[in-house]
């Protein structure tokens, strides 16, 4: 990721440090990557690697380190991904998911790194942003 993004979220976190989790190792990373069956981004994996999971902006970011503010259960990439697949949710079978937005629709990344969220009042899969930091920054301007 950009050094301007990493100092964005730098700011945020010293200004609410509880926002934000532990470092994650790159064996945990991999890991998950397994359980779940899919290939994180880069950009992904030195997020949670830094950071572990965070709330950024009003957003939960999923990772593998729960923040204080997040839900008790649904709070790493691998619970909150498969809570969405075994919910039967469409279209996130391919998808591990990051986030979910305010009316509770999981926010996911492709195997192409696109960020999409599955829009359950219109039925349909829909494009959020080109790249998970593209993301981060769409977060980030919502605080």
């Amino acid at each position: 990721m950009k050094k301007s993004t990493f100092e964005k979220l730098e700011n945020l976190f010293d200004e609410f440090p509880f926002m934000k989790s532990e470092p994650v190792s790159i064996d945990e990373l991999s890991n998950a990557e397994k359980k779940l069956g899919v290939r994180f981004t880069p950009d992904y994996k030195e997020f949670v690697q830094k950071y572990g999971g965070a709330i950024v902006g009003s957003f939960p970011i999923y990772g593998l380190r729960q923040a204080d503010p997040m839900d008790d259960k649904l709070w790493s990439v691998y619970s909150v991904t498969m809570h969405y697949r075994n919910e039967g949710w469409p279209c996130v079978e391919n998808l591990y998911i990051i986030s979910s937005d305010h009316a509770d629709n999981p926010v996911g990344i492709t195997n192409v790194g696109k960020i999409v969220s599955y829009d359950h009042d219109l039925g349909e899969l829909v494009s959020v942003s080109e790249s998970f930091e593209e993301y981060l920054i769409q977060c980030l301007g919502n605080s």
